[in-house]
């Protein structure tokens, strides 16, 4: 079927969408897990709470936990030795999944990653307190996976390691997400 030229460009243009999203989505199928993950876990830990709890001491901190109906939605860890919030806890509403943000004094963001049971799984980042990215890769099960890139506190890439196990990275989709 001959079309008229501007349902032609249309469809085109189809195919340069799907290709241009397939060739970005094979290239970064590890990093959107992630950021899957991550917003699941931010949608189910921002429903308004009900209940908050305060002094929980734990490894050193204090907690404050907030709940929806007995059920944990985020934890905020505060150092008494530095006076300080230094710890955000973000969880999924079955609790199988963890966003774990390490604070910087600033109250940047010094570390994010995504915890499965105990383990950390997926993209996991440091940056400097002045908001350079430091390092960033992928972990399976507590284990650095692929290749890592790693950066002074001017911006500045100054190593590259590969870890190897690539065959774990196609294993982090068969991590599945339940509400």
């Amino acid at each position: 079927m001959a079309y008229p030229q501007s349902l032609a460009v249309i469809e085109m243009e189809k195919i340069v969408v799907v290709l241009i999203f397939f060739m970005f989505s094979c290239e970064n199928r590890e990093v959107s897990w992630s950021e899957s993950i991550k917003s699941k876990i931010i949608d189910d830990a921002t429903i308004k709470y009900s209940a908050i709890t305060t002094g929980n001491s734990r490894d050193g901190y204090l907690y404050e936990s907030y709940y929806k109906d007995s059920v944990l939605l985020f934890e905020l860890a505060y150092s008494v030795e530095h006076d300080r919030y230094e710890i955000n806890r973000q969880y999924s509403a079955d609790k199988k999944f963890e966003l774990v943000q390490e604070l910087c004094p600033n109250k940047t963001v010094a570390f994010e990653g995504i915890k499965y049971g105990d383990n950390f799984y997926g993209s996991s980042i440091w940056w400097y307190c002045n908001g350079q990215k430091q390092m960033e890769g992928l972990r399976f099960n507590n284990e650095n996976i692929g290749i890592w890139n790693y950066w002074d506190d001017k911006g500045k890439l100054i190593k590259t390691k590969d870890y190897g196990h690539e065959n774990l990275i196609d294993s982090l989709k068969m991590i599945k997400y339940y509400r």
